[in-house]
């Protein structure tokens, strides 16, 4: 029984010693198998950038060392590829940037663009028949005339105007009549100025005059068939000023007095007492008949108004 016992007692002890050694061995293997996986990682890294590095999959590590001890090309044909590319791209997007900047101009609400750069973009267009170059031209006439109108006043018109005619309005009548028009529209306390700019340009060029003149009566017809006081207003106003400027006939204020006045309302009637306000000296001094008949024609709604009147008051 002795026996059995102490080989009990040594099978402990030695189970106990195996076991240390064991759990030593364990660590030490995952150690190496850890060391061995990241040297197969770094091994399988290096194989793939020196496939993606060679133009044509990966170069065996002989031709390695002579790649890199072979010297660098010198000369016109040795310049790095990616040098060249980053160039190309970087042209490229200038250019872009360019036509946009060409392609903006002209537009409502466009990018601003300073003086000097639009000097640097002209002197870099060569073509001046080119679509960019008319752009440029264009957008500067535009800026410049809306300046010149702008800045009209009574005290300054006799230097307006020849700047005005040193601008090339044979061009930019369109721009001209449209400034014209907008400066009116936000300042008719200014109307008689900017007629009596239209009467100095008419007697050099009456095509603007007329031009002037149609595409007002065309919003006077636009603003009367929407029944736009705000826009009759003003427009009514610039007609009878231009007719007292000897731009526009008698006998436009008159088809107007009677389109206003054929079938009266009361904002209709408005409109003709101030147009007859401003134009009735004229119209009294060329053709007194149209100026009696329009005065007959008011005292007619003033009577039939009245008399509508009295027979509400009349009624119980």
């Amino acid at each position: 029984m002795s026996s059995e016992v102490k080989s009990k007692k040594r099978t402990r002890e030695w189970t106990k010693e195996d076991a240390y050694e064991r759990r030593v061995r364990r660590y030490r293997k995952s150690s190496r198998s850890r060391s061995r996986s990241k040297d197969s990682v770094n091994r399988r890294r290096s194989r793939t950038s020196r496939r993606q590095s060679s133009p044509e999959g990966g170069s065996s590590p002989a031709e390695e060392p002579q790649k890199r001890l072979s010297p660098k090309p010198t000369g016109h044909h040795g310049h790095d590829r990616r040098g060249k590319i980053e160039e190309v791209k970087k042209t490229k997007e200038e250019e872009q940037k360019q036509a946009d900047l060409l392609a903006s101009l002209g537009r409502p609400g466009g990018v601003y663009i300073p003086p000097f750069k639009l000097a640097m973009l002209k002197k870099k267009i060569e073509d001046k028949n080119s679509e960019s170059y008319q752009r440029i031209t264009w957008d500067a006439l535009r800026k410049s005339l809306t300046g010149h109108i702008n800045k009209v006043s009574v005290a300054n018109i006799k230097n307006i105007i020849p700047e005005v005619f040193q601008e090339n309005i044979v061009r930019g009548r369109g721009l001209l009549c449209q400034a014209l028009m907008k400066a009116q529209a936000s300042s008719p306390a200014f109307t008689n100025v900017y007629a009596a700019l239209v009467a100095v340009i008419n007697t050099k060029m009456p095509e603007i005059g007329e031009l002037l003149l149609r595409r007002l009566l065309d919003q006077f017809k636009k603003a009367l068939r929407r029944n736009n006081k705000q826009v009759l207003l003003p427009t009514v106003r610039f007609i009878a000023h231009l007719t007292n400027q000897y731009v526009c006939d008698i006998l436009v204020p008159l088809e107007i007095l009677a389109v206003l006045l054929q079938n009266p309302t009361d904002d209709s009637v408005e409109v003709a007492v101030l147009f007859m306000k401003e134009v009735g000296q004229r119209l009294s001094e060329i053709s007194p008949t149209g100026f009696n008949s329009v005065f007959e024609t008011f005292r007619t709604i003033l009577h039939a108004v009245s008399y509508t009147h009295l027979r509400a008051h009349e009624t119980p």
